[in-house]
This record gives C-alpha cells, structure tokens and sequence, in this order.
C-alpha cells in the first residue's frame, strides 16, 4: 500500500545518494488497487524513482519472487535493467 510506496521510493532516492545499484525483490499480487487512491498513485511515483535511478546511470535490478503479479507486473517490476526469477514467479 502507501507505506510500501514509500518505501520503494526511500531506497531508490538511497541508492542514487549512495551510487549504487538498485535491487528489488517483488512478490505481490498488487493489493494496491483494492487499498484506494492514495495506495494506487505510489505506482507512477515508483516509475519516477526509478527513472531518476536509470538517469544516474545506475542498474535497476528485479527479483520476481512467487508471486509476483497484477498491478507489481505492471509497474515497477517489469521496468527492471536486469529481471531474474524464482520458479512459479
């Protein structure tokens, strides 16, 4: 939801301060759609954050975990640099 969004957006703003490549391990089903409004709107401020990682010329790296699915898929999980997966992600 939103404190998860916040989250995501925390660590990418780290790991441009730190110059360091960003690595995500999603396993969601997006649950952010049912949780309302102000959930929903972290999806395109993710997408910025990870934008402004690519922009540093840093690696945006993505771990599909089991599951990852729904609204994860759709946004932040798929823009990745490099995606890997566990088996039934």
């Amino acid at each position: 939801g939103m404190a998860a969004g916040e989250a995501f957006i925390a660590a990418a703003q780290m790991a441009v301060a730190r110059k360091a490549a960003f690595v995500v391990c999603s396993a969601s089903g997006g649950a952010r759609m049912q949780e309302g409004t102000l959930s929903l709107m972290q999806m395109p401020r993710s997408t910025l954050a990870i934008q402004e990682v690519k922009e540093a010329g840093l690696p945006y790296i993505v771990v599909l975990c089991d599951p990852t699915s729904g609204g994860v898929s759709a946004s932040y999980a798929m823009l990745g640099d490099v995606h890997m997966a566990e088996p039934g992600a």
